[in-house]
This record gives structure tokens, C-alpha cells and sequence, in this order.
């Protein structure tokens, strides 16, 4: 199970409704031959789809992450250089042919 994007009653507001409210209105739960049992395996399998995506959107977020943190390494290794070979310049002889 992967780490949640935001808390569960952030990412999953709609754990607040029940699966017996996506029943269609009429006769109660029981519509056209569908018990609840019917729409809480269909709350279940959007449960899972959900936790499924919000896995996936976690580890791209992640690899965003990391890509982003790459360039920065490298520019800051990049900084780092160019100061050492400035210090070099400056400590060089003004007149190398002496």
C-alpha cells in the first residue's frame, strides 16, 4: 500500500456517504432486482480503483521529486567548480614567462 497523497479524509471525502446512498432513489436499496450488497461491492471496487490512482499519483509526484532535485545537484555541484577554478586563477602567478 503506498503512502497517501493527503489524509484519508481529505483524499476520500465520499467515504462519508454510504453505499446504500448510491442506490437510485426509489424503492430503498433494492432497485430493479439489486440488494445493497450489490452497491457495496460497487463502493468496494471504487474504493479500490481510487486507492489504486491515488498510489500511482503518489509516485509520479515522487519521481516529479526527484527530477526536480537532479538539476539543482548538479548546478550546485556546477557553482562549487567554477569557484575552485576562480580561486586557482587569482592564486596563479600575474607573470607565468618570469
Amino acid at each position: 500500500m503506498c503512502a497517501r497523497l493527503f489524509p484519508s479524509s481529505v483524499t476520500r471525502p465520499w467515504r462519508c456517504l454510504s453505499p446504500q446512498s448510491w442506490a437510485p432513489r426509489g424503492t430503498g436499496a433494492s432497485v430493479g432486482g439489486q440488494d445493497g450488497s450489490f452497491w457495496e461491492a460497487k463502493y468496494a471496487a471504487l474504493s479500490s480503483t481510487l486507492d489504486q490512482i491515488n498510489c500511482c499519483v503518489n509516485r509520479l509526484l515522487e519521481k516529479d521529486d526527484h527530477l526536480h532535485a537532479c538539476p539543482q545537484g548538479l548546478q550546485d555541484s556546477d557553482r562549487q567548480t567554477l569557484l575552485g577554478f576562480q580561486q586557482q586563477l587569482q592564486q596563479a602567478p600575474s607573470n607565468p614567462s618570469s
